[in-house]
């Protein structure tokens, strides 16, 4: 079995419907704090702003190819590192002065990165060299890189005034060194225990046909095998300090609900990451044991498994964007940062959609929920 990611299909999968899956959509909120700071400076050369937007100021075009360096922010909470080399993805993750990095980085399939889907379901271009443990295989531009293990190319990037901002050209996960045609950029900053992520997909694809819907991992984040426990809450009565669903499921992933939008890989101390995506009330989760369960560093295969999933139309013209957050601590400590920072409301509408991450979504039904449960 290839281990290199897990995008394998779960049966069955809810998500809210978001204003984010539209042509234009608001961009990254503001307000960074004095505690921001920068390790290394951004890169020097012919430097102009490119955007100016809530609070993302001086976002500098650096020269065209990044070279292979690790941009970090450190607050003195908590340490996060982007590296160039692997197409700005997160490959970094750490409590402030420790040396334990909590992100598997065995290959480009792993970190925490963008990874998207659309059709056609098996993405082979004339003249392309497909990978023949990933065929067939839809269109699904990768930000690190692809199963080759070639990187993505960094177009521009600056690491200033508490922000990381990372511009790239994607390649396709199943072909050999094949740029995807689409733009991510991602803004980063931290605020506490919380990396707090901004992401934006600007498609230019030629092929103009309107696909059907696929599941969308938002973003894709991979800890290290010392992370084997995984949990989520699952119930009808979300923010109320409900018990938690334990998630004991092998890759490729099983889908679950996370109705309070986030779950987290923790390890036997309850000590661990969370992925928080603010609009998602579904998770695709797992852990892969290649040998010595809940064990392993970042350069190893055992790996756990956490993607936010929406299901989403991305048309050929699209600019999709999202945020996500990364909180680093106690199951406890996860919870509560989630808690403290979300806005409750009484009715939700989901749509309960028949397919996966990176799978065509062919029926769906409505159900709807409030604080009692379904209605």
């Amino acid at each position: 079995m290839n281990t290199s990611r897990f995008f394998v299909a779960f049966t069955l999968i809810c998500f809210a419907l978001s204003p984010r899956a539209q042509a234009a959509v608001p961009a990254p909120d503001g307000g960074y704090s004095a505690e921001n700071t920068s390790e290394g400076d951004a890169v020097s050369g012919a430097e102009a702003p490119i955007n100016t937007i809530n609070g993302f100021q001086n976002i500098l075009v650096p020269p065209v190819q990044a070279p292979e360096s690790l941009l970090t922010l450190d607050n003195g909470t908590i340490r996060v590192g982007v590296d160039t080399s692997y197409g700005g993805a997160i490959t970094w993750l750490s409590q402030h002065g420790s040396q334990t990095n909590l992100i598997n980085d065995y290959d480009h399939g792993r970190q925490v990165q963008q990874s998207y889907y659309s059709g056609p379901a098996n993405f082979h271009p004339p003249g392309t060299i497909q990978n023949p443990d990933w065929s067939p295989f839809p269109w699904n531009p990768v930000q690190a890189g692809d199963s080759y293990s070639n990187s993505s190319q960094v177009l521009a990037y600056s690491n200033a005034d508490g922000v990381i901002y990372v511009k790239t050209k994607p390649k396709q996960w199943a072909l050999q060194n094949y740029a995807a045609d689409c733009i991510m950029e991602q803004w980063t900053r931290l605020e506490g225990p919380a990396v707090r992520v901004h992401c934006k997909l600007t498609n230019g694809r030629s092929d103009h046909t309107q696909y059907p819907p696929y599941g969308q991992e938002l973003p894709a984040a991979y800890g290290v095998g010392t992370l084997c426990r995984i949990f989520t809450y699952s119930g009808t009565a979300p923010f109320t300090g409900g018990t938690l669903t334990q998630i004991n499921h092998p890759l490729p992933s099983g889908g679950f609900l996370a109705t309070e939008n986030w779950g987290a890989f923790v390890n036997s101390s309850n000590f661990g990451v969370g992925v928080h995506h603010p609009d998602a009330i579904d998770i695709g989760a797992g852990y892969f044991n290649a040998g010595s369960a809940c064990t392993g560093g970042p350069s190893d295969n055992n790996t756990a498994y956490i993607a936010p999933v929406h299901v989403e139309v991305l048309d050929y013209n699209i600019v999709y964007e999202y945020d996500f957050n990364l909180i680093v601590g106690t199951l406890t400590g996860i919870r509560n940062w989630v808690m403290h920072i979300i806005v409750i409301t009484g009715l939700t509408i989901l749509l309960e959609p028949v397919g996966g991450i990176g799978t065509q979504i062919t029926a769906m039904q409505v159900r709807l929920l409030d604080s009692c449960g379904s209605i």
